[in-house]
């Protein structure tokens, strides 16, 4: 079974509770109750802090993908706002062509020829 935060917590947990019932003032291979306490502690305490780590990424990705969707519908807006006003050129000015796009007039027109295709010989 791997190791995992839970696991290695509640074993902790069980040696403390048999160590306070049963031999609390002892000291077990150079470990004390106490010490072994603030292990657990720091152990826990390092746990809540990537788990708080983990939440604020996952908001972090979730304000980062709203925002990537709000910007581009704006930018969608913009191109679709410079495409219908024929004072700035609309699909054919330059702007439209600054931005990235092709203009109208340039635009190849999608024809394609397909080229034979030579049956395989038989070997």
């Amino acid at each position: 079974m791997p190791l995992t935060t839970k696991s290695v917590t509640t074993r902790a947990d069980k040696l403390i509770g048999a160590w306070k019932q049963f031999a609390a003032a002892k000291t077990i291979n150079g470990h004390t109750v106490a010490a072994f306490e603030t292990l657990a502690k720091a152990t826990r305490d390092a746990d809540a802090a990537l788990t708080a780590a983990e939440a604020a990424v996952t908001a972090a990705r979730n304000t980062l993908a709203a925002s990537v969707a709000a910007l581009n519908t704006a930018s969608n807006e913009v191109v679709e706002g410079v495409r219908g006003d024929k004072t700035l050129g609309g699909r054919n000015g330059s702007l439209y062509e600054a931005m990235g796009y092709v203009r109208k007039d340039e635009q190849a027109s999608g024809l394609t020829r397909k080229k034979a295709v030579v049956p395989a010989k038989k070997v």
